[in-house]
């Protein structure tokens, strides 16, 4: 009986973590985005945010592996098929890859053909590095449905509020010498400190395969 009572404080405990992660998040790129407006003035401020707009296209182009991933992982788990499970892992990182090599090089084609419209104010080296941003974000969201299958929300909240609290501070501080290239390494700088802790966290549990098994 004492073991049972100890679930669900922890349930209850994980999941307002995660979601004060969440909040957090949210607040560090809104005092971030305040910041950085009055700053950088709207024409220069508007430029990030249309830059902005390759990494929410970019997440979309995974066309809902992370979705079927956060539906089908868990209940694998629950049934104890370790050889679903394992599949299911190595088949979403891998078409997950797969979809953003292809969302990769239709955005080098458009730089080719429409280079000034997508790229004013950055040229093609800010929106390449948004592309990798697309790419460390979406490894961020697969470590996390991982780890939040296998019970451990708290990793995954606290990855959370490392990256908007890294992303968030280091934001404030380049733009003053950097202007928006600060903005955009402090975002890279934000997901590669998650990033590496989800990784020494859930590396276990979280396989990289470019080839499904």
């Amino acid at each position: 009986g004492a073991r049972m009572n100890l679930a669900p404080p922890r349930f209850v405990r994980d999941t307002a973590g995660f979601a004060i992660s969440q909040y957090l998040s949210r607040f560090g790129q809104l005092f971030r985005g305040i910041i950085a407006a009055r700053l950088l003035g709207p024409a220069t401020y508007g430029s990030w945010n249309a830059l902005l707009l390759v990494l929410d296209y970019g997440i979309l182009s995974q066309l809902g592996l992370q979705q079927g991933l956060d539906q089908e992982i868990p209940g694998s788990i629950a049934r104890g098929d370790e050889e679903q499970t394992s599949r299911l892992k190595r088949g979403g990182v891998a078409g997950m890859i797969a979809l953003w090599i292809l969302f990769a090089a239709g955005v080098a084609v458009y730089l080719v053909v429409k280079r000034r419209r997508l790229a004013e104010g950055w040229g093609p080296t800010g929106v390449l590095l948004m592309v990798v941003a697309v790419l460390l974000q979406e490894l961020i969201f697969y470590h996390g449905t991982l780890l939040r299958s296998h019970g451990r929300i708290g990793v995954v909240s606290k990855a959370l509020s490392l990256q908007a609290i890294a992303g968030g501070l280091l934001g404030i501080g380049l733009v003053f010498p950097f202007g928006v290239w600060g903005l955009l390494a402090a975002w890279l700088l934000g997901q590669l400190a998650a990033l590496v802790y989800l990784r020494r966290e859930g590396a276990a549990i979280a396989p990289f395969a470019l080839m499904p098994n």
